[in-house]
């Protein structure tokens, strides 16, 4: 060693920490909700409460773009018409208001009373015997296969080519051929359209291929006893 030369002190370790202090999460003054008030092809409308705007998310990416003109109308206002379409109600007494969400194209469509519904490009005006009049030409398109003594006429649910009819069957609203429901049944109070003829929720679906594959489109009555209509495709 070198006269004058110190050897600095070899470091001590740190101490390790005596205890260590945990904080809680904070707690949410709320917790966020997502109210769908539309489903159509290619997307969804939906808002995150009752007092914001409305949007439309696509399904295949995610995309989300804000809807103006609709303001915090509640989703009980919309109808779907077909597609990404659905009126917007309640209807004028001349005009029913029908928005693509996916284009955020608007349209008026003149019709002869509240009680007329839109699916595609039909009206449909639920009388006795219904009325179904294009929507464009105005050309009135003529209905076939009603049953005999029909008392009442309410679509439940419907989409751009057909509409379910209170207990009674499809009518394609193209054409206007009417399909029984292959039995008799008890009348539902509401019915879902899916594209398989089995419900898109609820009860699970069956796993036999060939129970499904002769059917196109099945009504659901949702009700305690759930029971599947199902019937032929319609070209």
């Amino acid at each position: 060693m070198t006269a004058g030369t110190s050897v600095p002190a070899p470091a001590m370790a740190a101490a390790a920490p005596s205890e260590i202090t945990v904080f809680p999460a904070d707690t949410a003054a709320y917790y966020p909700s997502d109210e769908i008030g539309f489903a159509g092809a290619t997307g969804f409308l939906h808002r995150h409460n009752s007092t914001s705007s409305w949007v439309w998310t696509t399904h295949a990416d995610g995309l989300t773009t804000a809807i103006p003109g609709l303001g915090t109308s509640a989703a009980s206002r919309f109808r779907p018409t077909g597609g990404d379409s659905f009126s917007v109600g309640p209807n004028a007494p001349s005009v029913l208001t029908v928005l693509n969400a996916a284009t955020q194209a608007w349209r008026n469509v003149p019709i002869s009373g509240s009680n007329t519904k839109l699916y595609g490009n039909t009206l449909i005006n639920e009388t006795v015997p219904p009325r179904l009049v294009d929507a464009d030409t105005r050309y009135r398109i003529e209905t076939s296969g009603l049953p005999d003594g029909l008392t009442g006429f309410q679509v439940l649910a419907g989409d751009a080519t057909a509409g379910a009819v209170v207990h009674y069957g499809l009518l394609d609203v193209r054409t206007g051929r009417f399909t029984p429901f292959p039995a008799p049944e008890t009348a539902p109070s509401e019915v879902l359209l899916t594209t398989d003829g089995w419900p898109s929720s609820g009860p699970s679906r069956p796993t036999s291929t060939t129970a499904r594959a002769p059917w196109w489109r099945g009504a659901l009555p949702l009700s305690p006893t759930i029971t599947t209509w199902a019937w032929p495709a319609i070209p």
